[in-house]
């Protein structure tokens, strides 16, 4: 039985993938446009996301890298920005398609794994700013998918991204009673947690990042100081969750850090580490 687990694992794991290609359909997946909870933490982006977009003119090109179902796709394209938008899964592309449409927000959409599309991408189709949500936590080449985004971003342009952190693995180790879990999350920063992998990040590890692929860090902000950690957004009404928004939308400096993401902003100032090798 403990052979035969894995195997039926892997056949359920095809089948959602056969009938995702043949039907654009699958009972399981989340969409993240309609999800009440992620609806919720794209309001915390987009208000963190804010002063910076405000530097943008108007019509400024975007790119949306790893968009799922256009959750910013379609809010950035309602301010009148030059979307394209990026993802591997053509169901996603399918939802984003369909809640462009319902909007009317015109974009490009781009099938495909994100470092390979950016680099078919001509040098001359550079983007303004180049936003990538909740994609780096599962790469494991995290530092080489950022600089190959940089590969079309504009000098000055503006990086942003997400990125989890340190109390939020360890939290949820704790919580599991997997003491050997959270001994790997304080003494690394990558590694296989409950059979999948994932990477994390401290608000100085991310600066040094930027250094490092010559970016100016512009910001680094938390997104979810409680909610995920302690409140589940999707299971409160309206009223509630603006009331939590209210308490998480500006942050204080002793929670920097303690929190589901941080969004980290830099603005691209020097050629990045790989063209320089």
């Amino acid at each position: 039985m403990v052979q035969i687990q894995p195997f039926l694992g892997t056949l359920q794991k095809l089948k959602r993938k056969t009938i995702r290609a043949l039907f654009h359909y699958d009972p399981s997946y989340s969409d993240m446009f309609l999800d009440k909870s992620e609806f919720y933490f794209a309001r915390l982006y987009l208000h963190q996301m804010e002063p910076y977009l405000s530097r943008l003119e108007e019509g400024a090109r975007i790119l949306d890298a790893g968009c799922q179902a256009g959750r910013f796709t379609v809010p950035l394209g309602k301010m009148g920005f030059q979307m394209t938008a990026i993802d591997s899964s053509p169901l996603s592309l399918a939802r984003a398609r369909e809640h462009c449409k319902e909007f009317g927000v015109q974009a490009e959409f781009i099938r495909g794994d994100i470092g390979n599309v950016c680099d078919r991408l001509p040098p001359t189709d550079s983007f303004d700013l180049i936003l990538c949500t909740e994609v780096l936590y599962l790469h494991r080449h995290f530092e080489s998918l950022m600089d190959t985004l940089l590969r079309v971003l504009k000098p000055g342009g503006l990086l942003i991204t997400s990125h989890r952190t340190k109390l939020y693995y360890l939290t949820k180790a704790l919580l599991r009673k997997d003491f050997q879990a959270a001994r790997l999350i304080v003494t690394h920063r990558e590694g296989s947690l409950w059979g999948t992998y994932f990477n994390w990040q401290t608000v100085e590890e991310l600066r040094e990042l930027h250094s490092r692929l010559g970016l100016q860090t512009e910001g680094i902000c938390p997104i979810g100081i409680f909610s995920e950690i302690l409140l589940a957004p999707g299971d409160m009404e309206p009223p509630l969750q603006d009331q939590l928004f209210e308490i998480e939308k500006d942050p204080f400096d002793e929670v920097t850090g303690c929190t589901r993401y941080l969004l980290a902003v830099g603005k691209k100032i020097s050629t990045s580490h790989s063209d320089l090798s």
